[in-house]
């Protein structure tokens, strides 16, 4: 089961600088979950920058949970590296062919900061609605301080 939460840990990384990697366990299409610790994670990169970011699904995705049919992944081979290398424009092009897998969902959600500027081009090119966890965060994080208003 995908936790609720993310724990950091304080002590110095082991991996290259300026690099955080994410690892998701089990998803198991707990969707209700899921959204949640995205928008952490959104969050958490906002605050602290990164030169790279990974995120890494190591389970099942999909399975017995309540929202299996929902929860569809789609990895854009080579776009991080494109956008590793700099190249952006190389990087939003391959988001936008693998998007087109997608026609069949009823929503294309566009779980990174850095695949969010292509929603536009995504919803072109599937015909389909397109939201992005960033937008969702920062709509969430604005219902949240009016209620406290």
């Amino acid at each position: 089961m995908i936790a609720r939460k993310l724990f950091f840990r304080d002590s110095v990384p082991s991996g290259p600088r300026r690099h955080r990697a994410y690892v998701i366990g089990d998803v198991h299409g707990c969707l209700d979950l899921l959204e949640p610790l995205l928008a952490q994670m959104e969050m958490e990169i906002a605050r602290h920058p990164q030169a790279k970011v990974s995120i890494v699904f190591l389970g099942d995705v999909v399975d017995r949970g309540p929202a299996s049919a929902q929860v569809v992944p789609k990895l854009a081979e080579g776009a991080l590296a494109a956008l590793d290398r700099g190249d952006r424009a190389t990087h939003d092009r391959l988001i936008v062919e693998a998007s087109k897998d997608l026609r069949d969902c009823d929503v294309i959600a566009l779980a990174q900061f850095s695949i969010a500027a292509t929603a536009p081009l995504v919803a072109e090119a599937t015909g389909r609605p397109v939201v992005t966890t960033p937008d969702s965060a920062v709509d969430k994080l604005m219902r949240l301080l009016k209620a406290k208003a």
